[in-house]
């Protein structure tokens, strides 16, 4: 067809023929043929991308999880794991946004997850729609990050705020179960405190009672006049010698 020495330019000959499928006389799926693009620039382009998507393409168990991580992630920064916004004591957001840079390297590398074009799993197009709303509100573009982070700061202080509760809760239950638990001091009243609350030992009303009785009978005993023994009577009946 050509000579050993010709410098035609092939692609440039197989454009401008009519019987080329991807020709100036071009070609439709109806004809039966199996192509893609309508010139061969355009094919070119086909196929790279093609062998771009297989290059990025991972495999099928490790997207599934990262779909799985998109759709139980409980925050758009979760999902692009991200940290979350950070705030002082007094709620003040303390939170600088991410770079569009950083963003776009982030949504690059966990598309491959669910991109139409490179993923084969089942559930990439809801994947891949969490996917597109985390980034899309996290860099703003849909307008919706500065209401977003707001939102998101009240809930974590509202968490925050519910954890401190349930930890003060359980240090009181564990400090009254210990105190309940601990032993009596030996010598100490063991009768319950509901039966008796008033004043023990020798200030309680029965020691006081117990000690006026006492001290009744002393005095009685002191009033009796003192009886004579027997054998001082009987030295006294007797005659002189």
């Amino acid at each position: 067809f050509f000579s050993h020495g010709s410098h035609m330019d092939v692609l440039s000959l197989l454009k401008e023929e009519d019987d080329n499928p991807r020709g100036r006389g071009g070609a439709t799926e109806a004809s039966g043929r199996v192509h893609q693009g309508a010139t061969l620039d355009e094919a070119a382009a086909v196929e790279a991308a093609r062998q771009e998507a297989k290059e990025r393409r991972i495999p099928l168990r490790e997207q599934e999880a990262g779909i799985l991580h998109l759709l139980q992630a409980k925050s758009l920064f979760a999902r692009l794991r991200l940290p979350e916004p950070h705030y002082d004591a007094d709620g003040k957001l303390l939170w600088t946004p991410p770079g569009d840079l950083v963003l776009r390297r982030v949504y690059d590398d966990l598309s491959r997850w669910c991109a139409p074009d490179v993923s084969q799993h089942p559930k990439r197009e809801e994947g891949f729609a969490k996917l597109s709303e985390a980034y899309d509100t996290i860099s703003n573009k849909n307008g919706r990050r500065d209401a977003y982070v707001a939102e998101r700061v009240a809930e974590l202080r509202r968490l925050e705020q519910l954890r401190e509760q349930v930890r003060r809760e359980a240090e009181e239950k564990a400090a009254e179960s210990s105190a309940a638990s601990s032993p009596r001091p030996s010598g100490q009243d063991h009768r319950e405190p509901w039966r008796y609350s008033g004043p023990r030992g020798a200030d309680s009303p029965r020691a006081q009672a117990m000690a006026r009785q006492g001290s009744s009978a002393l005095a009685r005993s002191q009033a009796l006049p003192l009886k004579p023994s027997s054998s001082s009577s009987a030295s006294a009946s007797a005659p002189a010698s």
